[in-house]
């Protein structure tokens, strides 16, 4: 096991202080990106979830939903295809707004009106949308700079992908471990909607 050691001289005499494990240095990523976020909720930039919530207990149709597609290229290609029954069938009624990288604008051909195609680095830049009934991130990692700005949203329902950080985010989350298919994922997720 390494450890890391601060040397520190007083009056001649060393100091040497236990700091920490070396292990627990490569969670320094993850410690800065807690104390950001925590910092985030203290600015008033990030909201804090409801906790509870109502599910409806028959079959709803949701009137708005916000759809937010994965930044990686397989998750967003199945994605894509996960929903496309859905979204080609989408009842009239009902507002569909797709959010999808600017990176993936030539692979997607559905002629829906509501898509805004963004720079995931400059997503702050898409303006404010406004509520939604429900509010999908299909990105099944966690991206800071894109669940920062679904936070902006407002929206009953929010359903994301299991993290160190979804308790924040969303609402309803699947885990999506080493053993769970995405595949399937999204299928749930897509019969939620459609139902």
């Amino acid at each position: 096991m390494w450890y890391l050691f601060c040397y520190y001289e007083i009056s001649g005499y060393k100091l040497r202080i236990l700091i920490c494990k070396l292990s627990k240095i490569m969670d320094l990523k993850l410690l800065k990106l807690k104390i950001k976020i925590q910092w985030l909720m203290l600015t008033g930039r990030i909201r804090k979830m409801e906790q509870t919530i109502q599910m409806p207990t028959e079959a709803q149709k949701f009137r708005s939903a916000l759809i937010s597609f994965p930044l990686q290229d397989e998750f967003f290609r199945l994605a894509l295809f996960s929903f496309k029954k859905i979204l080609e069938d989408a009842d009239l009624r009902a507002i569909y707004i797709l959010l999808i990288p600017e990176i993936y604008k030539s692979l997607y051909r559905h002629s829906m009106q509501n898509v805004i195609f963004y720079d995931p680095l400059k997503i702050e830049t898409v303006p404010v949308l406004k509520p939604v009934e429900l509010l999908i991130n299909l990105n099944p990692d966690f991206s800071l700079p894109v669940d920062q700005f679904l936070n902006t949203v407002k929206a009953r329902y929010r359903i994301g992908f299991k993290s160190d950080f979804s308790d924040i985010f969303y609402n309803i989350q699947f885990d999506a471990g080493k053993t769970a298919v995405l595949e399937r994922i999204y299928h749930h997720i897509g019969k939620m909607i459609s139902t």
